[in-house]
């Protein structure tokens, strides 16, 4: 099957609606604050694992994805923290997470399927951009066991009011 265009594309784990009312609850309790910026809405919570970008064919990479072995594991949500202006709920170090991550890139890279290659730093950003008392979100946290039970190749469509997450395929452990 082939595109017309590029679709903008990245792999991420997708939560459940239980984890994503955890989260949504933390970004609740920061509103509550004053804190003000953009949240990321409620469809949008997730972990990227790989940031594609713009790519013709979702299906190649899918099928790296289905290469693969993917055995479902569990991780923590803990903490708050920050990359400059962005806020996000922490995940604890994780050696499945980890070692899928850089199966999984390492299999893009040899398919020749270009990535950002920034250094993995598992997270979920909770909002960006944001304006107020930043001092009362150290005081913000969570701590949610989660298990992953699949990793999905999301498109994402850029929109004034925010993006759009759609899920094009996935794989199950």
């Amino acid at each position: 099957m082939a595109y017309n265009s590029s679709m903008r594309l990245f792999i991420a784990l997708s939560f459940d609606d239980n984890v994503k009312d955890a989260l949504v609850q933390v970004q609740n309790e920061m509103y509550a604050k004053g804190i003000r910026g953009n949240y990321t809405s409620y469809d949008n919570l997730h972990v990227t694992l790989a940031f594609i970008g713009d790519y013709p064919e979702p299906l190649d990479i899918l099928d790296v994805m289905e290469d693969i072995p993917f055995d479902g594991f569990d991780l923590t949500l803990n903490g708050i923290g920050n990359f400059g202006d962005t806020w996000y709920a922490g995940i604890d170090d994780n050696q499945e997470l980890r070692s899928y991550v850089n199966m999984l890139r390492g299999a893009l890279r040899e398919k020749g399927i270009r990535f950002d290659s920034k250094a993995f730093r598992p997270h979920v950003t909770l909002i960006r951009k944001p304006r107020g008392d930043l001092g009362s979100l150290i005081s913000s946290s969570i701590h949610k066991d989660v298990h992953v039970g699949h990793v999905s190749l999301m498109k994402s469509v850029l929109r004034r009011e925010g993006p759009i997450y759609t899920e094009i395929g996935c794989v199950y452990e």
